[in-house]
């Protein structure tokens, strides 16, 4: 078989089939022009079912051979349908694997490339999933068979690399197109219509239909694609330049949004640096405090002396008065001079005594402002304080105060450290989760995330094509106006794993063994909910999700196939379980409203990425602006 298009021609050259109907593993030569002969039931249109089923990436036209009546199918050629009573199947029982692979060489390049399909039946009733590939190389590049049973997922390499397997047919239909030469959209049809059994009864309107090429030439058509063309070219030169503007638009934006982190490093190094200063300050002002207690105590110590002199002084009046009564004032009186002198310079003294306190209170009054403490009441003396008890008190009230100044620093600063600290570290996991987010990987717990890959590890030990997966990445909405209802009410069911029922008893084996690292995640048994699906979704949350996955649909639907969903608060009770839209949900015959706070970050559907990534970045900023 030949594909031929303007550049270039690509030649069938090998044909791979395994487990194809009768094929258990079959290499098939093609050279040039060939010619397949045999009886009946001999495996002729097997074989041209093979290559029809890859070049249309379509199950839907096998040919029906000679017998009109002949009902092929997927499930057939995989299962080797054999049409025997007692025996439908050559391969009933377990996982069947097949491949179907076409090697075609392409002249003008001088190269070989390979397209074809693995095809997984897990069993009798499941549906075949069809996973599509298209490799450059030749057959024998590709590990097909591995330990001598055809190659799992994981298996399947090309020179040592895993090769990507595509699981959308539309997708597959056109990179096969697209390989073959960008052939037209009537291909699938025409090899549909050209490989039948049946003859073609009109072959003139065949050739017409799919060999030749229009000849019908409307100029005014052609002007009028010259003009779009003109346009269109305009347009994507206009839409460069947009794209360069919005391109330097977003530079620019980066270099703000680098800057405005900059600024907010350094306030909170001007902020540490304050406090640091006020610290320092703080110190001062008990250094100075303890100067002015060892000032005060010289003071009540030169007190305790003037009182003594004050004694003296009156002990002198006595002698004076009895001086007086014996006729000894002439002598008295000159002692009493050189007293008031002594007096009078004691008395000056006393007065910068006065004066330096004064400077002390000052001093103190100063050091308040200047800390940036006016909101602390300190008492001020009014000088009316005639005693130095007075005096001494009132330091000692101004040291209390003082000290409740200290304390409620240290209090204040320590405050703004935990405060800086935790704003820093919320925005470093906020950052860290935006950065997942734009790779689109969704965050999750960490003890559900390990215990998820501890499986799955455990799985790929055994040799096991199966995996593990979180239920929120296996769902989708399809009732949007009901995601906060669906995510509300599965709350941390959400992250719960799936596995297939055959392999539960192994996951359940990975959990117990690492018990004691791992806790409050859940491994789903869907074994018993796969006998009991006879569910009717309708009007319920479960018709809210769509999933392809069978064991997610089973889990959901027990979930939430008994919530009714109902449009007003007051239709609720009607039901033993029941949500609206905003979330008000009755359940045990208690109303409540589902909190904000367990929807606000959705996880299920492709829009959750888009959702969370927003409000990560909103936090963001809001940590940012703090």
């Amino acid at each position: 078989m030949t594909t031929v298009t303007n550049q270039q021609m690509k030649t069938l050259t090998k044909i791979r089939l395994i487990n194809w109907h009768y094929f258990v593993d079959e290499t098939i030569h093609i050279n040039g022009s060939v010619l397949f002969s045999g009886e009946n039931a001999s495996g002729k249109s097997t074989i041209l079912d093979a290559i029809q089923f890859v070049l249309t990436a379509n199950a839907s036209h096998f040919n029906p051979a000679a017998n009109e009546k002949s009902k092929r199918d997927l499930r057939g050629y995989v299962r080797c349908k054999t049409g025997e009573e007692g025996n439908t199947y050559v391969r009933n029982s377990g996982a069947v694997i097949s491949y179907v692979a076409l090697e075609f060489y392409e002249e003008s390049k001088d190269r070989f490339f390979v397209l074809g399909v693995k095809l997984d039946s897990q069993d009798i009733e499941s549906d075949i999933i069809r996973k599509w590939f298209c490799v450059e190389g030749k057959l024998e590049s590709l590990s097909f068979i591995v330990d001598g049973k055809p190659a799992t997922d994981k298996d399947f390499l090309q020179n040592g690399k895993r090769v990507q397997l595509d699981r959308q047919s539309k997708n597959a239909r056109e990179t096969f197109r697209n390989r073959l030469g960008r052939l037209d959209d009537k291909f699938p049809e025409m090899i549909s219509k050209s490989m039948a059994f049946k003859p073609i009864n009109k072959v003139k309107d065949f050739i017409y239909q799919f060999i030749l090429p229009a000849n019908e030439i409307k100029t005014e058509v052609l002007q009028e694609n010259i003009r779009n063309l003109r346009e269109m070219q305009k347009l994507v030169n206009d839409v460069r330049q947009q794209i360069g503007s919005l391109q330097r638009i977003i530079e620019k934006a980066d270099d703000i949004e680098t800057k405005e982190y900059d600024i907010l490093v350094i306030e909170i190094l001007i902020a540490i640096a304050k406090v640091e200063s006020l610290k320092q300050e703080l110190t001062n002002y008990e250094k100075k405090k303890s100067s002015d207690e060892a000032y005060l105590a010289v003071l009540n110590k030169d007190l305790q002396a003037r009182k003594s002199e004050l004694n003296a002084a009156q002990n002198r009046l006595n002698d004076l008065n009895v001086a007086m009564a014996s006729n000894e004032c002439g002598r008295l009186i000159g002692k009493i001079e050189d007293e008031i002198r002594s007096i009078n310079g004691e008395k000056a003294a006393a007065e910068q005594l006065k004066t330096e306190f004064e400077g002390y209170l000052n001093d103190i009054d100063v050091a308040i402002k200047t800390a940036g403490l006016d909101s602390i009441s300190v008492s001020k003396p009014t000088f009316t304080l005639k005693t130095i008890e007075e005096r001494i008190e009132y330091l000692e009230s101004t040291k209390r105060d003082l000290y409740a100044v200290r304390d409620n620093a240290y209090k204040e600063n320590s405050n703004a450290e935990n405060e800086i600290d935790k704003l820093i570290k919320d925005a470093d996991s906020l950052e860290n989760k935006i950065d997942e987010l734009r790779k689109n990987r969704m965050t999750y717990d960490r003890n559900t995330i390990q215990l998820r890959d501890a499986i799955n590890e455990e799985l790929r030990a055994r040799r096991i094509d199966s995996e593990a997966r979180i239920f929120a990445d296996l769902l989708e909405i399809k009732l949007p106006e009901w995601r906060d209802a669906v995510e509300g009410y599965l709350n941390t069911q959400r992250f719960y794993i799936i596995v297939d029922p055959a392999y539960y008893d192994i996951a359940a084996n990975v959990y117990d063994r690492m018990k004691d690292k791992i806790h409050s995640a859940g491994v789903v048994n869907t074994e018993k909910l796969l006998l009991e699906q006879s569910l009717d979704r309708t009007g319920t949350l479960a018709e809210a999700i769509r999933t392809d996955n069978r064991y997610a649909r089973a889990y959901a639907d027990y979930l939430l196939g008994r919530v009714v969903c109902c449009d007003a608060v007051s239709d609720l009770k009607q039901y033993s379980i029941a949500i609206t839209k905003s979330c008000m949900k009755y359940q045990g015959h208690v109303l409540s409203k589902i909190s904000p706070g367990i929807y606000k970050d959705p996880y299920i559907g492709q829009d959750a990425l888009r959702v969370q990534l927003e409000n990560a970045e909103v936090d963001l900023a809001s940590d940012k602006a703090k």
